[in-house]
């Protein structure tokens, strides 16, 4: 791969790197108000009275499935829209133009990856607000703590739900890459791409949990010098406050990160072997 640069090389990347971005998001924006718009109506008919009949007249029960579903769809988003991108650029002949302007080749994949993410985290942003406003539910009630305003600060359960979200996010990241690897592996033998594109997929997934599992299985000892996450909760029992501390370790959640950057330079270096082929 060409990363060497001289003079305002660095500007040049930035600045194309930009461009391109701008113009796949561009691409992307009808899409993602598409879904936006379907994420609000389907918050808005659990408020109707079209749903009273599935018995949720609490808001913080229908605030669970109004949030819940579009999350679980959301990673099946996130793969769709990371192999389409990159179809969408090879069947258009775009990506022959794209590749031979003066920045490295991987710049591609960076800014699909960056387009990619982007798109997750407005849908984050969409389902979590919208619920917020549509719903509007009480927090305290939501997560079992009425009557605690005092000791439990409101900032204090959004950091945690931050926390949380973080890694959800970052698995949605590994998820993209490895769509990525998936799509240019099924390129080296287009007729037989669905199936090479399935393997590809599946088994940068196996890598990642497998090198995740095993890394966590030498890091599990509560003493071991690895890099942990915190999660605060709080719940009550027989009216008292308990605080409970959830340590995470963060060594396998590295490790398969580890692995999903490896597939997405060995794609940046089979989108090389294709291009030069």
């Amino acid at each position: 791969m060409r990363l060497q640069f001289q003079g305002s090389g660095l500007r040049r990347l930035l600045r194309y790197g930009w461009a391109l971005y701008v113009k796949d998001l561009a691409m992307e924006r009808g899409q993602l108000a598409a879904l936006s718009g379907l994420v609000i109506l389907w918050q808005l008919f659990l408020i109707s009275g079209l749903s009273h009949e599935w018995r949720m007249p609490e808001p913080e029960e229908m605030l669970g499935v109004g949030v819940i579903v579009p999350g679980l769809l959301l990673p099946f988003w996130t793969v769709f829209s990371a192999y389409n991108g990159l179809r969408t650029e090879w069947a258009g002949r775009h990506s022959q133009l794209l590749l031979s302007l003066p920045v490295p080749r991987c710049t591609l994949l960076v800014v699909k990856l960056a387009v990619v993410m982007t798109g997750a985290t407005l849908l984050s942003a969409v389902t979590v607000l919208g619920a917020a406003l549509i719903f509007r539910p009480n927090p305290y009630v939501v997560v079992g703590l009425v009557g605690q305003e005092e000791l439990v600060p409101l900032g204090a359960l959004l950091a945690q739900g931050l926390k949380i979200y973080l890694l959800f996010w970052l698995g949605l990241l590994a998820g993209a890459a490895a769509t990525q690897f998936a799509y240019l592996v099924g390129r080296l033998l287009p007729r037989r791409a669905w199936l090479l594109n399935a393997l590809a997929f599946i088994g940068g997934l196996w890598l990642m949990l497998r090198f995740g599992t095993l890394v966590g299985a030498f890091s599990a000892h509560p003493d071991a010098p690895w890099p942990r996450m915190t999660i605060v909760w709080w719940q009550l029992a027989n009216d008292f406050l308990q605080v409970l501390h959830l340590g995470i370790n963060l060594a396998p959640i590295g490790a398969a990160l580890i692995v999903a950057l490896g597939l997405f330079l060995f794609g940046c270096w089979l989108l090389d072997r294709l291009v030069d082929a």
